[in-house]
């Protein structure tokens, strides 16, 4: 009885796992980040990457569908190149800058596939943060020349106009 119990569990422990997808491309990175850029930058506000893969197959696989998570994200891809066994693909993916400004965090689906039909699908995902035209981003450094001050120059300001009105009302 203990005979047949092992070797069912072990009969459905191996259907499982060659029912499992099986992983058709490494990529080399999953996530790019840009760091922070302000808008506008890149060519047209347009900033870009390219990602790496490697097919793991052992036959051809073909690149048959690549999708975002916004209208923002573009990949570039060419559905019709064969990617051989063992050999390294790449899909750009650029980022629209332009009106975007604040964090982003981007999805693009990509659906491999191959001669046999079967297919696989990995996400790759791009990240950072748009500085708004015109905005300062860091705060200038204190020249060495200028009086160190313990206020900020609204406070400054602020305890002015006080003084002023102040010394009016007198």
């Amino acid at each position: 009885m203990k005979k047949l119990f092992l070797l069912s569990v072990v009969a459905l422990l191996s259907v499982s796992l060659l029912a499992q997808e099986k992983k058709m491309v490494e990529f080399a990175k999953t996530v790019y980040d840009f760091g922070t850029v302000a808008e506008g930058s890149g060519s047209g506000g347009i900033i870009s990457t390219t990602f790496s893969f490697k097919n793991l197959g052992s036959s051809p696989i073909f690149i048959e569908n690549a999708r975002t998570s916004c209208g923002c994200t573009t990949p570039k891809v060419d559905l019709t190149k064969p990617i051989a066994p063992g050999e390294v693909g790449q899909i750009p993916v650029a980022y629209n800058t332009n009106g975007r400004p604040g964090s982003f965090n981007k999805e693009v689906t990509i659906t491999f596939k191959n001669a046999a039909g079967e297919t696989s699908v990995e996400k790759i995902y791009i990240k950072g943060r748009v500085t708004a035209k015109g905005s300062q981003n860091v705060e200038p450094e204190a020249r060495e020349d200028e009086p160190k001050s313990d206020m900020s120059k609204q406070q400054e300001r602020s305890a002015r106009k006080t003084k002023k009105v102040n010394e009016d009302i007198r």
